[in-house]
């Protein structure tokens, strides 16, 4: 797999491959699989849950919760289904075989090259001294054109972190990997901590503060901040200093700008609140800026100005995180179901064109995706994965095996080879085509 389709993966643990959808839980056993399975599966126990289920629980579950996150935002929302329609328009070309028609191949190399901003615009500083007291400042830049020109170049919004002695860290930029990382972390910490809360005990404590140590340790990592950003915002905006707390923020608003549709993009393009943000001699500089990303759509800044304009106390409780959300969409002039039905209009319309796809997998994916997109709500804060079309996965013996069997999971009966065979020969041809663009 290429480099631009594997983008989200950290370690070996396991990842998610955007031109064949497959989910790949490399550090998931069968045997143990199973065996989870069935412990879950029997009648629940009048006792709490002891440290050896939550070991089991959380050596397989918070990994899955990560990877079907990505398949969930990546098929399921706005971004995803556009996602899919770039990869049915490629698929089309290159089983045509239209030379005029292999600019969609193109297209969809430069998308997925896109998801993460490249390695120019992000700036680590290996040597300075960590600490767990950061500063930040938000700045904007602008992307070169692929001329190497400035000329009408989409903006791109940064966020730099600075240590207690003010020396800085890392810059990092605020791009599509940063929602899909912090959509994904916040459902994979969700699925730790609430099976980690029904423990009681001294054992119970102790994982308790090494699971926040890890946590933090990934949170200042400052070598992976693009993957972070979205989060160290909430946290720092918000003031919260409850970790988990602000992962779930951030991970509502992470989604609820992936499925934001076109239309409430060029809305807020014009929308007056933006001119009453910025204050000082460059405020102008930003306006126009911030206004020229949400023109093309560009999800970092949408979620910028979001977390900007979020009342305080919105990380309070979950009750408050989506009152929060609502009340600041009310601010902006726009209605939570007048947007709710415009992305399902927009995600309609990609899923029509997906599901007329010569690809049998693309049209198993659409029609899977679209009705996703209906089942899942604007501010859920947990997806209920039982509930969904989600597909197979492989393990780590290279296997293909079913993870959410609900009767009416029609996606989990079909094998990750069936998408695989048909999808890999595009990423090939899509990579070979983008090398020959000079």
């Amino acid at each position: 797999m290429s480099l631009y389709s594997k983008i989200l993966q950290l370690d070996t643990a396991g990842s998610f491959d955007f031109y064949t959808t497959v989910i790949s839980l490399d550090a998931v056993d069968p045997r143990s699989f199973e065996r989870l399975r069935l412990r879950n599966s029997t009648p629940v126990s009048p006792t709490a849950p002891t440290m050896d289920d939550f070991i089991m629980h959380d050596a397989i579950m918070p990994l899955i919760a990560h990877e079907y996150t990505h398949f969930i935002d990546a098929t399921s929302t706005c971004w995803g289904l556009y996602h899919l329609s770039l990869l049915d328009n490629a698929y089309r070309a290159a089983l045509g075989m239209r030379e005029g028609n292999f600019h969609h191949l193109k297209t969809l190399h430069d998308h997925l090259r896109g998801l993460r901003i490249p390695l120019y615009y992000r700036t680590i500083e290996r040597t300075a001294p960590r600490t767990l007291e950061w500063r930040y400042q938000v700045t904007i830049g602008r992307r070169f054109t692929s001329s190497g020109h400035l000329d009408n170049a989409p903006p791109i919004l940064f966020c730099s972190f600075y240590n207690s002695e003010g020396k800085r860290l890392a810059r990092a930029p605020i791009s599509t990997l940063s929602l899909l990382e912090t959509s994904a972390m916040a459902q994979e910490l969700q699925s730790r901590y609430s099976m980690l809360s029904l423990i009681s005990g001294p054992e119970a404590i102790v994982e308790k503060r090494r699971q926040n140590d890890n946590v933090l340790r990934h949170l200042y990592d400052h070598t992976i901040t693009e993957y972070s950003v979205c989060a160290h915002l909430v946290a720092n905006y918000q003031q919260c200093t409850d970790i988990i707390s602000g992962y779930v923020l951030a991970g509502m608003l992470s989604r609820f700008v992936l499925d934001f549709p076109w239309k409430g993009y060029q809305f807020l393009a014009k929308s007056p609140i933006i001119g009453a943000l910025f204050q000082g001699p460059d405020a102008k500089i930003y306006e126009d800026a911030i206004r020229q990303g949400l023109v093309v759509g560009d999800g970092g800044i949408l979620y910028y100005l979001l977390v900007h304009t979020l009342p305080k106390g919105a990380a309070e409780s979950r009750v408050s995180m989506v009152d929060a959300l609502e009340s600041t969409v009310h601010a902006w002039g726009l209605q939570m179901d007048k947007l709710r039905d415009d992305s399902l209009a927009e995600g309609q319309k990609f899923a029509s064109h997906v599901l007329t796809s010569p690809s049998p997998a693309l049209r198993e994916i659409g029609m899977a995706g679209y009705k996703n997109q209906i089942s899942i709500g604007q501010s859920d804060l947990k997806l209920d994965f039982c509930s969904l079309q989600l597909p197979q996965a492989m393990f780590g013996d290279c296997e293909s095996y079913s993870v959410f069997d609900s009767p009416g999971n029609a996606l989990g009966k079909i094998s990750t080879e069936f998408f695989f065979n048909d999808l890999y020969p595009l990423e090939r041809r899509t990579e070979d085509f983008a090398e020959a663009c000079v």
